[in-house]
């Protein structure tokens, strides 16, 4: 791992140094991320997004790019937009859409949010939902906890300072700007 890293950051010096257009091809989404200027993300031959790394992470083009960029990967919901909130599928609290968001009532969607969206909240934080605490995990730098919002399944990364507890209750509240939905149909992003 630490070999990988020096390779990589030798990689990244020859580049800027050469200032030179280079192609480089890998599975490791983390290479991908870190040696990019643009990234061209493939599924089944074909490119399924082009941009840079933060235009793939941040807005990915469909459920492919999104499940794949990103370690860990996006948290995706399904559900439908009613009364001007996304319910989730199943017995789940709504939750909130970003300001402007135009997606059409009554449409079946994805909701995506990337675990670092996530955030702890109170119970009467505006928009905080409800999540059964499942698992606990220390990396270091960051807590990813695994929660159970209803049916679904989320993980958070969580400062390491934070206190929590497997099988208690707490109350997350996600960023509606950092939001993307997909079609429930297509899988593409509906921008």
């Amino acid at each position: 791992a630490k070999l990988r890293m020096e390779t990589r950051a030798e990689i990244k010096r020859l580049h800027q140094s050469l200032g030179k257009t280079m192609i480089y091809v890998t599975h490791d989404q983390i290479e991908a991320m870190t040696l990019a200027t643009r990234i061209a993300v493939m599924n089944a031959g074909r490119i399924e997004q082009l941009g840079t790394p933060e235009e793939v992470y941040r807005r990915p083009a469909s459920l492919f790019v999104a499940g794949f960029v990103g370690s860990p990967g996006m948290n995706l919901i399904p559900g439908r937009v009613l009364g001007g909130a996304f319910h989730p599928a199943g017995d789940a609290g709504p939750l909130p859409l970003p300001p402007g968001c135009t997606v059409a009532e009554g449409r079946d969607l994805i909701f995506g949010i990337r675990p670092e969206n996530l955030s702890l909240a109170t119970s009467d934080t505006p928009g905080a939902v409800g999540a059964m605490i499942e698992v606990v995990e220390l990396t270091g730098p960051e807590q990813l906890v695994h929660l159970r919002m209803g049916p679904h399944r989320l993980l958070a990364s969580l400062p390491p300072t934070s206190r929590l507890t497997a099988g208690t209750v707490c109350h997350i509240s996600i960023d509606p700007t950092a939001a993307v939905f997909f079609d429930a149909t297509t899988g593409l992003n509906i921008g």
